[in-house]
């Protein structure tokens, strides 16, 4: 019994440690029971902890249960729920929500106005966040708006949103009231903590598109301070070679700098030939 203790509490799952927990009660009754004089008063108390935790390994093994996710929960598992929220759980987390199809333009929230007190979150398609017309970050399946108003309250009740948010392409999302899903999560402290841990992997994964979405941009500005010369030096071919590898900027992205440069991979093939330095100079080593 006790060593089924110790082994009880080097258990992560919480599943496996309320089995052990049955384990070492159970051994512990029958050691207690089968004394020359029983000690009944131990063996009941010994019991009792049995039917608790097989009361919450009842409901551990609902919650885990296996179910068929219809179309959209199926898109949101896919798209990282799985690590974070059991099946169960995420089905009854969207019930609270409603479902809608989205055109692409339509506005979720306009620059300047007030904050609206909703979250939502993307299962198919895209939202892109401006400013001013210009695309500042963009949003995928998986990803959360608006879920800042359930971890952190709004000091400035006259808060007003500095980005225009829309969708980018045909979307389906899911929307909660955010008063009615922070009352929902303050019921289910174990989904809202899960949630959280979601929310900041999300985060992380919003920041390294913003940060290769910078990368990107700032490489199309080096790329056209090259290119107006007229020609590609070998120096400054080298330090293009640098920053895409520095920045592990793909191939792909190059192709559309140029492109939004208004040149063709052939252009720059041609430019950087023309930028070479003369035959007599390479094999001088010069």
């Amino acid at each position: 019994g006790y060593v089924l203790l110790t082994v009880q509490w080097c258990m992560d799952d919480v599943l496996l440690l309320r089995c052990f927990g049955v384990l070492c009660a159970t051994s512990m009754s029958i050691f207690l029971y089968c004394q020359p004089v029983p000690l009944m008063v131990p063996v009941r108390f010994n019991m009792l902890f049995i039917a608790i935790n097989g009361l919450y390994i009842g409901r551990i093994l609902g919650e885990r249960r296996d179910l068929k996710l219809d179309d959209v929960e199926q898109m949101l598992w896919d798209a990282g729920f799985n690590a974070f929220l059991t099946k169960v759980e995420l089905r009854d987390l969207l019930a609270q929500g409603r479902r809608y199809t989205a055109e692409p333009g339509m506005v979720i929230a306009q620059s300047d106005m007030p904050v609206l007190h909703k979250v939502m979150v993307l299962a198919q398609g895209g939202i892109s966040q401006t400013s001013h017309g210009k695309t500042i970050a963009s949003m995928e399946p998986g990803d959360f708006w608006g879920e800042f108003q359930l971890v952190e309250k709004t000091r400035n009740t006259g808060a007003r949103h500095k980005l225009t948010t829309l969708f980018s392409a045909k979307s389906i999302v899911v929307e909660w009231d955010a008063e009615e899903l922070s009352a929902y999560l303050a019921r289910k402290p174990v989904v809202r903590q899960k949630l959280q841990e979601l929310w900041a992997e999300g985060l992380n994964l919003k920041l390294d598109r913003r940060n290769a979405d910078a990368n990107e941009r700032a490489y199309v500005d080096i790329l056209r301070g090259i290119l107006c010369n007229g020609q590609i030096g070998e120096t400054e071919y080298a330090f293009l070679k640098h920053v895409r590898q520095v920045h592990k900027i793909p191939n792909q992205s190059h192709i559309d700098a140029l492109h939004e440069l208004g040149y063709s991979e052939k252009d720059f093939v041609e430019l950087v030939h023309r930028g070479r330095w003369p035959w007599w100079l390479r094999w001088m080593n010069i």
